[in-house]
């Protein structure tokens, strides 16, 4: 969960309203999770973070670029937190 949490803050900290390039997250998180979260790891947590609509995805039909964006219930998980 705490993966998951931190992939949510950098979504809140990229303005919410920003789609964050997937690459992008991929690396915020290698370097702020301790020991580093394998691509594997990082795709689960992603995916999770979708199927409970905390955040959501988008793949530019041209360049197969896929960005992220924090939803509404996302924004809730992180406040309950306190974080």
């Amino acid at each position: 969960m705490k993966l998951q949490l931190t992939l949510l803050q950098f979504l809140r900290a990229a303005g919410g309203e920003l789609l964050t390039p997937e690459t992008q997250l991929r690396n915020d998180a290698r370097l702020a999770v301790s020991p580093p979260p394998t691509g594997l790891e990082i795709s689960e947590a992603l995916n999770d973070l979708e199927r409970r609509g905390y955040a959501v995805s988008v793949r530019d039909g041209l360049t197969e670029i896929v960005r992220w964006q924090i939803t509404d219930l996302g924004r809730v998980q992180l406040t309950t937190r306190h974080l």
